[in-house]
């Protein structure tokens, strides 16, 4: 096809370069749009950010920020409990998502800190210890439960075979009583014969 717009064109190359320059500038908009795009949602993204939100670094870390330090451009960012709280200084450029995006921002301005004057705060997380202990003792106590009524039942289901186990033993025993006796009573009916 392109030999045919050259033979056309009398021999010129002009539209052999149109055509590569039109394909050169689509395929710049293709690959420069879909980045454009990415970087004004990362630069939403960061915007977003404040004190209190939970959010997953590019490193793996997962916590709740204490601090941000926009003159620095680094934050502080929870990665322990409400008990034992791991505070990580990390830049804010280490975002990779804002895990709870629609929560409800704690006024975030009076918040917000400078580094020099950080202190470790009780921040709460989702991997709340205490929280966990208390589900955990709550099943606990439903599966202590459930097995005391399981070993209630299995004694009563014992008890019950013994009781008819007896009662067939005590069958058997006037089963044989009564079987000796007519064998008695047929012996010496046929001695005395």
């Amino acid at each position: 096809m392109l030999n045919l717009l050259c033979a056309e064109a009398g021999g010129s190359s002009w539209p052999m370069l149109l055509i590569i320059g039109a394909l050169f500038i689509v395929m710049m908009l293709i690959t420069i749009i879909p980045q454009r795009k990415r970087k004004k949602e990362a630069q939403q993204m960061m915007q977003s950010v404040r004190v209190g939100k939970k959010i997953r670094t590019i490193g793996g870390f997962v916590g709740e920020i204490v601090s941000l330090d926009n003159k620095n451009n680094t934050m502080e960012l929870n990665v322990g409990t409400k008990e034992a709280p791991v505070i990580v200084l990390m830049d804010q450029g280490a975002i990779g998502t804002v895990l709870n995006p629609d929560a409800p921002q704690q006024a975030a301005p009076a918040q917000e800190k400078t580094a020099d004057t950080t202190v470790a705060p009780d921040a709460v997380t989702a991997d709340d210890a205490a929280e966990d202990a208390v589900v955990a003792e709550k099943a606990a106590e439903k599966k202590a439960k459930k097995d005391a009524k399981k070993k209630e039942k299995a004694e009563k289901k014992a008890a019950e075979q013994e009781s008819q186990a007896d009662e067939v033993v005590t069958e058997n025993v006037e089963t044989a009583e009564t079987t000796s006796e007519v064998d008695a009573d047929s012996f010496n009916s046929e001695v005395s014969h």
